[in-house]
């Protein structure tokens, strides 16, 4: 368990890190002239379209163990072997016979708003979060799409499509989106060493942070009945 722990850890940190490498520059002056076609030259999965999905209707929920982490409330099926708390911020690891699933809480970084505070201007109001728009950009749009004229959507926009260019989806792509007002949650299979799918779930009325899940082979009505249960801590 210790192995996969650090697995786990250090191969989000290398997602992460490189996600910030990519995208910290988009928004200079440099950057305003690269379009987001310039970040997927080598990534096909740039035109990934995930596919809508009705909402999870789960009648037979499994015995769970709820986790509160301040922000999101969300379960945990019981019969897991053992539980571990990994990193700042912390990542739930819980591991069951024959799968894993890990939980974190992530924030939003909203690229398109810093660079108007230093250029001292303001930005359009939007009634969705940064985290719903950028997610939105990366599993709804494709190179097709028009970039937006505002340049505060445009450094968002091409911000989500560099993060979408280092994904790894799986070489036989499948998302999906579910939503369920105010919940939207993206699921993608990926070709993780550590993991095989990532599930992202953004609540409307939170802005800054939205929940993130990695699995291992977990079964799918399992992620879904976890999304379906997860809630704001209130």
């Amino acid at each position: 368990m210790k192995i996969l722990a650090a697995g786990i850890c250090y191969t989000l940190l290398s997602f992460f890190c490189s996600s910030c490498a990519t995208t910290a520059n988009v928004g200079s002056s440099e950057d305003e002239e690269r379009p987001a076609a310039s970040y997927c030259e080598h990534s096909p999965w740039c035109n990934l379209v995930a596919v809508e999905m009705a909402w999870p209707d789960i009648k037979d929920r499994p015995d769970t163990v709820p986790v509160n982490n301040g922000i999101f409330v969300y379960q945990f099926p019981r019969q897991f072997d053992k539980v571990s708390v990994l990193g700042t911020p912390p990542m739930v690891v819980a591991r069951y016979p024959n799968y894993r699933i890990a939980v974190a809480t992530e924030k939003m970084y909203d690229y398109g708003a810093l660079v108007l505070e230093k250029a001292g201007a303001s930005g359009p109001k939007h009634d969705k979060s940064p985290a719903l728009r950028y997610f939105e950009i990366m599993f709804t749009k494709t190179l097709t799409d028009p970039e937006p004229e505002n340049r505060h959507d445009r450094i968002l926009w091409r911000a989500a499509f560099a993060g979408k260019s280092i994904q790894k989806f799986s070489s036989t792509p499948n998302a999906e989106i579910y939503r369920h007002d105010p919940w939207t949650v993206y699921m993608a299979n990926v070709d993780g060493i550590t993991h095989t799918r990532e599930t992202i779930a953004v609540h409307r009325d939170q802005s800054d942070f939205y929940l993130r899940v990695f699995d291992t082979n977990a079964p799918k009505a399992t992620l879904l009945n976890l999304i379906a249960a997860t809630a704001l801590d209130r």
